[in-house]
């Protein structure tokens, strides 16, 4: 792990190591992490369990489970909760996995670029139904609709 460790390093990722999945899940709180690989069997927290938790708490994060043994039910678990990027069996190559690593760091950049755009497309078609529904004359609309109107252009209403 050490050899791996500084062979990581020297290929410039910026890295994290946790003794437990509890501490992952604080170090993922506090920091941008764009990958995590977990090892199946932990103390206290399957990579499984983990990697689902991580899903939920930084969903562009890509989540890799490393293990030595997994039967079918947690290779389901896997890809159905955690949606693992890939699934590792020990014994793994190092350069295998810096290529690996390398793959999944750049589809974590693509993918929260992705998700940034969508956020902001979302927020401009908002601010145009806004600006559209600000305009349209209240007038022509009965009173019901000209306040459901100017509700969901303010956001009110779902």
């Amino acid at each position: 792990l050490h050899s791996l460790k500084l062979a990581l390093f020297k290929e410039g990722f910026n890295l994290h190591f946790a003794k437990s999945g509890k501490e992952a899940l604080e170090i993922i709180k506090d920091h941008e992490i764009s990958v995590v690989i977990s090892d199946h069997k932990m103390a206290g927290l399957s990579g499984v369990d983990l990697l689902t938790k991580v899903k939920k708490i930084s969903p562009y994060t890509i989540r890799i489970l490393l293990t030595g043994e997994c039967d079918l039910e947690c290779t389901l678990k896997s890809i159905n909760e955690a949606h693992v990027y890939l699934y590792i069996q020990k014994p793994y190559c190092g350069n295998q996995l810096r290529e690996t690593l390398k793959n999944a760091v750049r589809r974590y950049h693509e993918t929260k670029i992705i998700g940034d755009v969508n956020k902001g497309n979302i927020n401009i078609i908002q601010a145009i139904q806004r600006f559209v529904l600000n305009k349209i004359e209240p007038s022509i609309l009965n009173p019901a609709d000209a306040e459901s109107v100017r509700a969901q252009s303010l956001g009110l209403t779902n």
